[in-house]
């Protein structure tokens, strides 16, 4: 186990394991808090359904994402090009929950899980710039 450590990427670990825990928070407390209500809307039925495949989709993205950064962590042949991929998704996750709440509610912190998913970006490119670290 040991040999694994030294021979990962620190950063690009780091940010696989920032994605499982933004799976389990999306999961463990957002659900409640947002599908919840959602569930217990008037909304009709397949706008309640597009929405659970939503949720559960970013759960989904939030796995896939964690392992492909595993694998670019080592992996140094190929991390640049999976770790570009995996950078561009949270980028524009980070752009979306920023435009959109600053549209909605006219300031940032309304959703602040832009913070979080804002953390990953800079991990992969540290990770990027430190490929051996």
């Amino acid at each position: 186990m040991s040999q694994f450590f030294m021979r990962s990427n620190k950063w690009l670990l780091a940010a696989a394991l920032l994605s499982l825990a933004a799976t389990a928070l999306h999961l463990i407390v957002g659900t409640p808090e947002l599908m919840h209500p959602v569930y217990n809307s008037t909304a009709p039925a397949v706008s309640i359904a597009t929405v659970e495949v939503m949720w559960n989709g970013i759960a989904l993205l939030c796995v896939v994402t964690a392992a492909i950064l595993l694998y670019a962590a080592v992996k140094p042949n190929v991390a640049y090009e999976l770790s570009l991929a995996v950078l561009a998704i949270f980028v524009g996750m980070t752009g979306l929950f920023l435009v959109i709440g600053y549209a909605r509610f006219g300031e940032f912190n309304s959703l602040p899980q832009w913070q979080f998913f804002g953390l990953l970006p800079i991990l992969i490119t540290v990770g990027l710039f430190r490929r051996k670290s």
